[in-house]
């Protein structure tokens, strides 16, 4: 791996533990997670949901990497993965999932107990996709605190 790569870290399985920047808050008794993952097809990403974590899959596409007298090398191009630590127990089957102008929202209900479960995103048009799992209806927090 290059010596200037410090936005990510590869896995013995050849998947990247990508640093991309998120933003990370609470609205409304959601759980929203707000990533840029330009450059993406809807079905290069998923998301999952399982245990204390919410993890983004992603599959960079670009050039042929190979051959090449880099100067500079901090585009990764295969899977990666970005995880993120629940601050609380989310229902992922409800989760709403959103990708548009290369920015991937995730809002995930606050529930009881985690629900386990893996999101693959619907093609809305060539560069944006969907997952509606719960499009706002019953959707308020099981803990005001957080609502």
């Amino acid at each position: 791996m290059a010596g200037n790569d410090v936005l990510a870290r590869a896995r013995s399985d050849g998947v990247v533990d990508a640093g991309i920047p998120i933003n990370v808050y609470v609205n409304r008794g959601k759980l929203v997670v707000v990533a840029p993952m330009p450059g993406l097809e809807p079905e290069d990403i998923a998301v999952t949901v399982g245990g204390s974590t919410l993890a983004i899959h992603g599959e960079m596409r670009g050039e042929l990497q190979e051959g090449k007298d880099y100067l500079i090398h901090e585009w990764h191009v295969g899977p990666y993965i970005r995880a993120v630590r629940l601050p609380f127990p989310v229902d992922g089957r409800r989760a709403n999932v959103t990708y548009n102008n290369g920015i991937l929202t995730v809002a995930v209900p606050e529930s009881a107990e985690t629900v386990a479960h893996r999101i693959h995103l619907g093609r809305v048009s060539p560069t944006s996709g969907e997952h509606a799992g719960f499009a706002g209806v019953n959707a308020q927090s099981p803990h005001p605190r957080h609502g």
